[in-house]
């Protein structure tokens, strides 16, 4: 989601909500107290360990790529993996529903979906996370489940925090460092106290993933900060969206114009990423989780190639495979633009350091 310009830097219209702002941490703040409190964790063989990725801000920062990164992770180290979401984007759903390749966005959301798609694994979505991790394990035994945001849902215990920010918003992700409705942020900063790791997405140059990290200011103000690592999103070789075998690298689109689409939680991010690699880019942003329609594309020149990110190509599949003839009005020239997940090593090196040392996942561990 685009922010409002207030909470990009402190200004008198935030100074004005930051008594409500202090209200939210509060609950914020004695919410996590009584998870502390009343959390309970079955830590035997039948439970699997839950590591949660999240947000402490409001939008999209990365989340849904870097878990594509950590699942071929886990799974090389003999860990069979399994996702549960919300669904965002999809019905509320109020009981446990399995995503499968075929599901339909509209339902079940379409992260759950993309990954869906990209990994033969077990995932599961529901509003309630805890009742997602049930349905999950009725479907199938696993090691690791992952949680895709729900940082602040406390129902669901959990053994490990990552939280994500996108360091190419202002202030290296956290705006003017505010709560709701002030700022952006879901709880204070001190909840970072709590967490095993912290990443900021962007922090480090895709071809270069081993130049130096230096951890913002805010970051090392907060008394025992976790460790923090940057990544990078990389865009790859375009794939035609009615043909996935037909690719081309982004370069062949320079001296083109092109349109490019982006439903996601940040689309500058997406657009940005376009022009460093020269291309002459007709910005489209759309809210996150959009649902597209044939009026979105009426007013676009169809002999102008279109590029869309992935977790938007599969909302536009049905424009492709519609039932009826009507729907089906993409053609050849809509490309998907996938991104891969370049990552500091330190991080990976800690990350499985701390993983192997978990009683129950160091007997599940390939040798």
């Amino acid at each position: 989601m685009s922010w409002p310009g207030f909470w990009l830097k402190p200004n008198w219209r935030a100074q004005l909500l930051r008594p409500l702002a202090g209200l939210v941490a509060w609950v914020a703040k004695r919410r996590f107290k009584a998870f502390k409190q009343q959390a309970t964790h079955d830590y035997d063989n039948k439970m699997p360990f839950v590591l949660v990725v999240g947000n402490l801000v409001v939008g999209g920062s990365g989340k849904t790529p870097l878990i594509s990164w950590l699942i071929p992770l886990l799974q090389a180290q003999g860990w069979r993996v399994g996702v549960i979401a919300r669904g965002y984007g999809g019905v509320a759903i109020q009981n446990p529903q399995q995503v499968t390749a075929v599901s339909d966005p509209a339902v079940v959301g379409d992260e759950p979906l993309m990954l869906a798609q990209a990994f033969d694994i077990p995932i599961v979505v529901c509003r309630d996370r805890a009742a997602a991790l049930a349905g999950l394990l009725a479907i199938e035994s696993v090691d690791i489940v992952i949680s895709d945001d729900g940082l602040q849902h406390y129902g669901l215990a959990r053994d490990m925090e990552l939280v994500v920010f996108d360091a190419s918003r202002p202030n290296d992700g956290i705006g003017n460092g505010y709560c709701l409705p002030a700022g952006p942020l879901r709880e204070p900063l001190d909840r970072l106290q709590q967490v095993d790791f912290v990443l900021f997405n962007g922090a480090i140059s895709p071809v270069s993933p081993t130049s130096f990290y230096n951890p913002p200011s805010w970051l090392a103000a907060v008394d025992n900060s976790p460790p923090s690592y940057g990544f990078a999103l990389e865009l790859q070789q375009a794939y035609r969206l009615d043909d996935a075998s037909q690719q081309k690298p982004l370069a062949d689109f320079q001296g083109q114009f092109i349109y490019a689409i982006a439903g996601i939680g940040h689309p500058q991010r997406f657009f940005s990423a376009l022009k460093q690699q020269g291309l002459d880019v007709f910005e489209k942003p759309f809210a996150d989780h959009y649902v597209f329609s044939e009026a979105d594309f009426a007013e676009l020149d169809p002999t102008k190639p279109l590029v869309m990110t992935a977790k938007d190509a599969v909302k536009c599949q049905k424009f492709v495979k519609g039932v009826f003839a009507k729907d089906r009005f993409a053609n050849t020239n809509w490309w998907v633009c996938p991104v891969k997940v370049v990552m500091d090593a330190a991080f990976e090196s800690a990350l499985l350091t701390k993983l192997h040392q978990h009683p129950r996942l160091s007997r599940n561990t390939a040798t």
